[in-house]
């Protein structure tokens, strides 16, 4: 699922810590991003206006990844075992991850310390190259319950230098890959139906 401020990290190097069977494909520094809310009956008030922030993508075979390059004195960490889930300064250690309200429900406001989606919830993306502004890659993150976001975001990943269309081909390619695993999931299940499909049997009952 889509989350916001969930993201396992080292809790010296700040790296994100890989999932089972996950390899980091390409990393870019110094990558400036923008999240807005889209229109939703999940939507509120309070969570209408654009976040932004600035660090290091990540994208590996299983998902996107942001962490925030904001100075480690602006925000603190929720340790679990032998990693840390970056948490907004101030923010209380008993609460959730996403640095939400009292109680860790998500407000909408809260500041981007990091972002993680797998590639099934990273839809509709297109890469965008304006003449005067700096190229960019938008997709429509698919949020999930617990995750921290209210309803859909757009998400904009702007390349001020080199990256942007390796980016934008690693980013095809997994979803590609999700699509023929999509596909060849319910191949398998149609073959299976049909396979064990028991055939109805005429019985001749003799007349006495």
């Amino acid at each position: 699922m889509a989350s916001l401020n969930w993201t396992l990290t080292h809790p010296t190097t700040s790296l994100p810590l890989p999932l089972p069977s996950e390899k980091t494909l390409l990393t870019l520094p110094s990558i400036a991003i923008s999240l807005a809310p889209q229109p939703s009956s999940t939507t509120t008030k309070s969570e209408k206006k654009e976040r932004t922030a600035t660090g290091t993508v990540y994208l590996t075979n299983q998902r996107f990844i942001f962490i925030s390059s904001a100075p480690p004195a602006a925000r603190s960490s929720l340790s679990v075992g032998n990693a840390s889930i970056v948490n907004p300064a101030g923010s209380s250690t008993t609460s959730r991850g996403d640095g939400g309200a009292a109680g860790g429900e998500p407000t909408g406001n809260e500041t981007i310390h990091s972002i993680s989606v797998p590639w099934s919830h990273y839809t509709d993306g297109r890469y965008v190259q304006p003449w005067f502004t700096a190229t960019y890659y938008e997709s429509l993150l698919l949020p999930a319950p617990g995750g921290g976001f209210l309803g859909p975001q757009l998400l904009k990943v702007y390349f001020k230098e080199l990256g942007g269309y390796q980016f934008y081909e690693i980013v095809e390619e997994m979803k590609a890959r999700i699509g023929e695993a999509s596909s060849s999931r319910v191949e398998v299940e149609a073959l299976r139906a049909s396979h064990f499909r028991f055939p109805t049997l005429l019985l001749a009952i003799p007349r006495s």
